[in-house]
């Protein structure tokens, strides 16, 4: 049989080690299975960004992990929203909503470290890891794993997986994954020059998304999300074509220069149909892959670890209808994330007439009604139909 959990988390990432760090708090027995070596990455020249909105910052308060990562972030105070011209652009302050700051910026691997150490520290869980799953059984009372390294067992009634859409776990849960390819590639470029440190950008252009993305008034990351039939005018054989790249950001940095390529990622992306299965359920990058647009992956992870930890914090987990009800809830937020990004790529990238026309016409709208931006930006920074009032204002 093994040694046996109250839960077995796939994934021991960002949202891993969030979910064992909180399930831990409620006295549960948690095992961490990590594919890789579950350690410290080494401190790195580079940064690859992680954008949180306000409602993560107030998730993370809640979870008492916000002190641990604050030391380390940038916070942006106005956004700027801009679609392929200058005239069709609108810009968004913190002031507006009565706030100090709408997000923060991250460097991804400190924040990794941070959570990681703390688990680490943390004597109620047992870390697994150059291993991976090779089996499941279900019973009427445990998932039974049986792992790739030496066949070793491991027990649980739960178990959540967080770790990719390729996992043998995912297609354990769900056999329908509708998988999407934007015909797009990411590009994450650190960058120097002179920024104003708390203002991020967005923009919209023919040849895909654009974002700046500061870390301080002198350096930042550029975020290009570009359609493939563009990608050879800005990267060759991995060799960044700096000229076209300076072009396009020139109007928001002087003397900008580019330091690296940190990352290049395929927008060839997934939605699993279903999230549930014999108390098995889908968390993340496991349940989706979403575009980069608007920065909303862990975002939307840290909203389902907030109502997933509400959930077993209130004790109902002997009530599977109501687990399902959990399940339904976390899948109608991912639902309302997909429809979003969809509805943004489908009028803000499309280059005909009329996208452009309606495009224009939101973006006017955004800029006349005060009432109507407003909402708008609460969407964006994850505070609408919520009473963030309570939190930190000005």
């Amino acid at each position: 049989m093994g040694k046996k959990f109250d839960f077995i988390i796939s994934g021991g990432g960002l949202v891993g080690c969030i979910l064992a760090s909180e399930l831990s708090k409620l006295n549960f027995k948690c095992c961490i299975i990590e594919k890789n070596k579950f350690e410290l990455s080494r401190k790195s020249n580079n940064i690859n960004p992680l954008s949180l909105n306000y409602r993560s910052r107030i998730i993370l308060e809640k979870l008492k992990l916000w002190n641990l990562l604050k030391s380390e972030c940038n916070p942006i105070s106005e956004l700027t929203l801009k679609h392929f011209n200058n005239l069709s652009r609108v810009k968004f302050q913190s002031n507006d909503v009565n706030l100090r700051n709408l997000g923060y910026i991250f460097d991804r691997n400190f924040f990794q470290n941070t959570l990681r150490k703390n688990i680490l520290d943390n004597k109620k869980i047992t870390i697994l890891d150059n291993t991976a799953v090779k089996d499941i059984t279900h019973n009427k009372t445990n998932n039974n794993i049986t792992l790739s390294q030496n066949d070793q067992r491991v027990s649980s009634k739960y178990v959540i997986v967080c770790d990719t859409s390729e996992s043998s776990l995912v297609k354990f849960v769900c056999n329908d994954v509708e998988k999407i390819n934007y015909n797009q590639t990411s590009l994450i470029i650190s960058a120097e020059g002179t920024f104003t440190a708390s203002s991020a950008v967005q923009h919209f252009t023919k040849y895909g998304v654009l974002a700046l993305l500061p870390h301080s008034s002198k350096t930042a990351s550029l975020v290009m999300t570009i359609k493939d039939e563009f990608l050879s005018e800005f990267i060759i054989d991995d060799s960044l074509n700096d000229q076209n790249i300076v072009r396009l950001f020139k109007n928001y940095s002087e003397k900008l220069s580019l330091k690296s390529l940190v990352g290049q990622y395929s927008m060839q992306t997934s939605r699993a149909k279903s999230l549930l299965r014999n108390n098995v359920i889908l968390f993340g990058n496991s349940s989706h892959l979403i575009h980069t647009i608007g920065a909303q992956g862990y975002n939307l992870a840290l909203r389902n670890v907030e109502a997933f930890i509400e959930y077993f914090s209130e004790k109902q987990i002997e009530d599977n209808n109501s687990l399902n009800k959990l399940v339904n809830k976390i899948d109608q937020d991912r639902h309302d994330v997909f429809d979003n990004i969809d509805f943004a790529l489908s009028m803000f990238l499309n280059d005909s007439p009329i996208s452009k026309l309606l495009s224009k016409s939101i973006i006017t709208s955004l800029k006349l009604y005060p009432g109507l931006k407003n909402k708008f930006l609460k969407k964006i920074i994850g505070l609408e139909k919520y009473p963030y009032l309570s939190a930190e204002t000005i």
